[in-house]
C-alpha cells in the first residue's frame, strides 16, 4: 500500500474506486488472457449469497461483488467496451439455445406471457440500457435472461417431423421429403377412423381389422404418432 507524509505524518493511500455495480470490467485473474466480468450489488450478491455461484455464474459467466472489486480494484484493467460486451453476450446465447428458431417467453414486466420465435442471427447490444437483442427480442436485461421453450419432439416412420405457420388456419408439416399439411393429415386419419369403425348385423356388433400402421409417400410409421402430429398442429392454431 502506497503512503503519503504530511506534517511528518504518514498516511496509507486508499485508490479511488471508478467502478460500479453493473459495470462490465475486463479483469486479469491470472489466466493467458484477462476475462469479462459483471460487477454485481452487494443487494443482489446477498440476496441470492446461498445459490450465488449457480445463479450469478448463469446471468453473466464471470461476476464479482462490488466488494471484491474494490479488493482486488488493482487486477481491473478498465472498463469492457461496448463491443465486448456485446460478443460476451451472444456466446452466451448461443450456449443457451438463444439461436434462430428458438422459442421464447417474452422477457416483459407488462407482457410476460406471449411466446415469441427468434427468426434471425442478427443481434445488438444497447450499452445504457445493458440490454442485447435478436430479432428486436431482449433475450437479456440487466442480469435477467429470456426463457426458451422447449418444444415436444414428434417423429413418423423414424424421421423428425418439423412445423411451420404457412397461414393462419394452416399449419405445414414436413418429415424427410415429405411435406404436406395437417389438413391433409386430418383427411388420413379420418379415412382410418371410418375402417375401423364399429358396425351391427342383427344382434351382434362388428368391427373391420384396427389399422396400427400407415404409409405417407416412402415412410411407414404408427397412426398414433400421426395422432400426435394431429393434435399438436391444433395446439398451434390455437395459441
Amino acid at each position: 500500500m502506497k503512503t503519503i507524509i504530511i506534517d511528518n505524518q504518514e498516511y496509507e493511500l486508499t485508490p479511488i474506486n471508478k467502478y460500479k455495480a453493473g459495470d462490465w470490467v475486463i479483469f486479469n485473474n491470472g489466466s493467458i488472457k484477462p476475462v469479462i466480468r459483471k460487477i454485481v450489488s452487494e443487494e443482489e450478491y446477498n440476496n441470492i449469497k446461498n445459490n450465488v455461484h449457480n445463479i450469478l455464474t448463469s446471468k453473466y459467466v464471470e461476476w464479482m461483488s462490488f466488494s471484491a472489486s474494490i479488493q482486488f480494484i488493482k487486477n481491473i484493467v478498465r472498463k469492457a467496451t461496448e463491443n465486448e460486451i456485446k460478443n460476451h453476450l451472444a456466446d452466451m446465447a448461443r450456449q443457451k439455445g438463444l439461436v434462430k428458431g428458438a422459442k421464447v417467453k417474452r422477457l416483459s414486466v407488462l407482457d410476460d406471457t406471449t411466446f415469441v420465435t427468434i427468426v434471425q442471427e442478427d443481434d445488438d447490444y444497447y450499452f445504457e440500457q445493458d440490454e442485447y437483442c435478436k430479432s428486436g427480442i431482449i433475450l437479456y436485461s440487466k442480469g435477467n435472461w429470456v426463457t426458451k421453450i422447449e418444444e415436444p419432439k414428434f417423429s413418423f416412420g423414424g424421421c423428425d417431423v418439423t412445423f411451420q405457420f404457412f397461414n393462419s388456419s394452416k399449419i405445414k408439416v414436413t418429415c424427410k421429403e415429405e411435406i404436406g399439411f395437417h389438413t391433409e393429415i386430418e383427411k388420413i386419419l379420418a379415412a382410418i377412423y371410418t375402417y375401423n369403425k364399429e358396425y351391427k348385423f342383427g344382434n351382434v356388433s362388428l368391427k373391420k381389422e384396427i389399422i396400427t400402421t400407415c404409409k405417407i409417400g416412402c415412410l411407414q410409421g404408427e397412426v398414433k404418432d400421426l395422432e400426435k402430429i394431429y393434435k399438436h398442429c391444433l395446439i398451434l392454431l390455437e395459441k
